[in-house]
Parts: C-alpha cells; structure tokens; sequence
C-alpha cells in the first residue's frame, strides 16, 4: 500500500501557481473589458456629437436656403414693381488701365461686358449710357432705379458712373439714383 501512496503523492500538483494564473487571466479579461466599454462610450459620444453637428448644419442650411427664397421672391415682386439697374466697373489689381463696365437689369447682367481701357473711356461710358437709354425707352412703363455696386472700384470710375447717372436722371423721367453711402477702406 504505501507504494500505491506514494505513486498518487507524486501526481499531486500545487494549485497555488495555476490558481495565480487563472486570477491574472480573469482580471486581464475584466481589465479588456472595461477598456472595451470605455472605447464603445467614447465612440458613441463622437457619433451622437457628429449626429448633433450634421442637425445643427442642416438647420443652417435649411435657414439659409428660406432667406434665399424669400429674398429672391423679394427680388421677383421688386422687380415686377420697378427696374433696378446695377452698374460696376471692375478690374484687376495687376492690370489696372485694362477694366469692364458690367450692366445688370432686374438681377440679369447683360451678356457682354464693354470693355474700358485709356485708348476708349469716352466711347465705353457712351455705349454704356446708350444701353441703359434704349433699355429705358423700351422698358418705361415702371420707374427705374439707377445704382452701382458697392464693390471696390476706381475712383474715376465711380466718379463716371455718378455723371453717366446725372445725366440720364436730368434727362429721362420716372428715373431715380440710389446713391450709396461711402465705404472705408479695411
């Protein structure tokens, strides 16, 4: 018998070290666990807020695209009321003597600029006083309001817009000029 003892006593293992492992193997798993949960309630925070952001960008647009509306439904029963006409002599900072006197009628501009260099200033102010006048002519059933851009332009251009202005307020009825206030420079 005491030879069957001492077979089984060689067979008989310590649990204490697998017990550690098991313990080590447990917490790694409760360790994994809470980092998992901690990742999932970060993620959801990005989601809700990217979901907060997309309603907010929504709502703006939305906004944004009724102010247009109403605004160009504005635009539409101005114009059905009086002509607005919109006159801008732009350029560019690098070519300076080169520029182009844009038209606009009730929100519409005039398929061509004219063009304005030194070599045809008289003419270009003149063909752009002759489209507003026959414009004028075939269109005098409303008053017409006469304006320019306040865009930054030259201000010998301003200066012709406002005598091209004078000259068509002295000499055609039922036409009024929109004088813009002054803006400074930034």
């Amino acid at each position: 018998m005491s030879s069957k003892n001492k077979s089984i006593g060689q067979y008989i293992i310590d649990l204490t070290p697998l017990l550690d492992v098991v313990l080590i193997m447990l917490l790694i798993v409760i360790v994994n666990n809470d980092v998992a949960e901690k990742n999932n309630k970060q993620a959801q925070d990005i989601v809700n807020q990217m979901e907060i952001t997309t309603q907010d960008t929504v709502a703006e647009i939305t906004a944004n695209y009724d102010a247009a509306a109403l605004q160009n439904a504005t635009y539409e029963q101005l114009y059905s009321y009086v002509n607005v006409i919109t006159v801008y002599a732009s350029f560019q900072p690098s070519q300076i003597k080169f520029r182009e006197i844009h038209i606009w009628i009730n929100g519409e501009e005039k398929e061509e600029p004219i063009p304005l260099n030194p070599s045809n200033g008289t003419e270009a102010w003149e063909e752009c006083k002759l489209y507003i006048e026959n414009y004028l002519a075939e269109n005098n059933d409303k008053p017409t309001v006469l304006s320019y851009s306040s865009e930054k332009m030259l201000y010998r251009d301003t200066e012709s817009i406002n005598a091209l202005f004078s000259d068509l307020y002295s000499s055609i009825d039922n036409t009024y000029v929109n004088e813009l206030p002054e803006t400074e420079d930034e």
